[in-house]
């Protein structure tokens, strides 16, 4: 009966919340003015063109892009980057939605992230090639770079929306967490750009809540389940391996739960298939793609690799290092550090969302009897796993490529990397303490709406401040 009461159709408000405030700030924020939006930008619309695989350019990769799309990219880039006084205006935006762009004329794009699986992309990748099909059949509709822009974060936004209401309502436990952790202001504003960190986020919160959905009901697996946490590890295989890890809890469900072993093992190479398939078929073709290519960061990220693999026990070191350094920075870039690292949501507001969602974490995790002690220990090995992989794999791509070779400490990692771990650290915590406290639990549906929102709002209000209101 308890369990009943406390489930109030929270997902439902996630995605009147979600789809609200992200299409403010989808609008509100002017284009490049997320992190790597350009490089998203380029990778989306290689997506709508199908060109899969980098390309070669000298000791560069990159793709073949419309000219519109690059000068487009490159007016805006680094425009408004620790450049407070700099504003964007609704004339500005005006222009850029009504007057359309010659899309045939063809250039070579050299980024960063062009070698990235395009997977990443698909949310909106689809959505600009669905635009671009309806403008080539009616010819009212205005193609032009930042309508491709807005049409790919309005889908990514969308998806992201989509993924997290499954997540929640199939979910037994910890929906308000889910539901304050997706709707932090970081959440929401990657959500309503071109990051792909939204389908690491979306994706890795559909495992939880698939995983916690199996152990709760004690029935058998089905293949329903298999289904979805495929679709989980083909996203996190692609897209950012480092998540991989947090598969090992699926070694938690007893294999009395699969009917036999015969079951067990076929759902286990089902699920390995669903993400080894797609990421070794990439790989083969970029590596045709790129044969005989020697990237110019190669020999740094050698030389960081070889520093990793020597002494690995010692590279936590530099991860400690690196906590010490930034931490404060983490936790900011994992609540509401927005913009380029360069739009902050007053401080005092962070800290009331953390005493929040920490408290409604706790009485969420405190209400419950079914998270085995197994479980709990192969969720720290997984996190662990995943956070030495987050520091590796920046320090490896990033720290020597644009710093120095053989740091104590790593450069480049963000706090928002963290936000798909939340909900796996605050299960760790499950007890049955408060199971048959109901009047504690009624506190948690209008305190994480109510702060939800309040917070939501101060966000909406800062980015519209930094972006759009002139400075006197």
């Amino acid at each position: 009966m308890f369990e009943q009461k406390r489930e109030i159709q929270v997902e439902k408000w996630f995605i009147v919340i979600a789809l609200f405030v992200g299409g403010i700030l989808l609008f509100i924020t002017p284009p490049m003015a997320s992190p790597d939006e350009n490089d998203h930008l380029c990778n989306a619309y290689a997506f709508s063109d199908a060109a899969f695989f980098p390309e070669i350019k000298g000791y560069s990769t990159g793709r073949m892009l419309p000219s519109c799309i690059v000068d487009f990219i490159k007016s805006y880039n680094n425009r408004f980057v620790s450049n407070l006084n700099q504003k964007y205006n609704y004339s500005e935006a005006y222009l850029s939605w009504a007057v359309a762009s010659d899309f045939e004329q063809y250039e070579f794009k050299e980024y960063w992230n062009s070698q990235v699986n395009l997977i990443a992309y698909m949310p909106s990748g689809i959505g600009i090639s669905l635009y671009r099909i309806l403008a080539t059949y009616f010819p009212f509709i205005c193609l032009s770079p930042y309508n491709i822009l807005m049409i790919g974060r309005i889908f990514n936004l969308c998806f992201y929306t989509l993924v997290i209401y499954y997540a929640i309502k199939w979910t037994p436990l910890m929906k308000y967490t889910m539901f304050l952790i997706s709707l932090f202001p970081m959440s929401m504003f990657l959500a309503s750009t071109l990051s792909y960190d939204t389908m690491i986020i979306g994706f890795s919160m559909l495992l939880f809540s698939r995983t916690m959905n199996i152990m709760y009901s004690k029935r058998e697996v089905i293949w329903k389940d298999v289904a979805v946490i495929s679709i989980c590890t083909c996203i996190l295989f692609n897209v950012k391996t480092a998540y991989v890890p947090l598969l090992i809890v699926l070694f938690s469900i007893g294999l009395t739960r699969f009917g036999g072993v015969k079951k067990y093992i076929k759902c286990i190479l089902i699920v390995l298939a669903g993400g080894c398939f797609p990421f070794f078929c990439f790989y083969i073709g970029k590596a045709i793609a790129l044969k005989d290519f020697v990237w110019k960061y190669t020999e740094s990220m050698n030389q960081q690799s070889e520093i990793i693999l020597s002494d690995p026990i010692h590279f936590l070191q530099n991860i400690a290092n690196s906590f010490i350094l930034f931490g404060k920075y983490y936790y900011l870039g994992c609540l509401g550090s927005l913009g380029q690292q360069d739009t902050n949501i007053p401080e005092i507001f962070l800290y009331l969302l953390t005493f929040v969602t920490i408290l409604v974490a706790l009485i969420e995790v405190s209400s419950q009897n079914f998270i085995t002690f197994k479980f709990k220990m192969l969720s720290v090995v997984g996190i662990l796993i995943t956070i030495y992989a987050m520091f590796a794999g920046t320090y490896v791509i990033w720290t020597g490529n644009r710093y120095e070779i053989g740091l104590d400490y790593v450069e480049g990692c963000q706090g928002r990397y963290f936000i798909p771990l939340l909900v796996w650290i605050a299960v760790l915590f499950a007890n049955s303490k408060l199971m048959n406290k109901e009047k504690i639990y009624r506190l948690v549906p209008r305190l994480s709406v109510g702060c939800t929102i309040f917070i939501l709002t101060i966000t909406v209000i800062c980015v519209f401040i930094r972006f759009w209101v002139p400075v006197s």
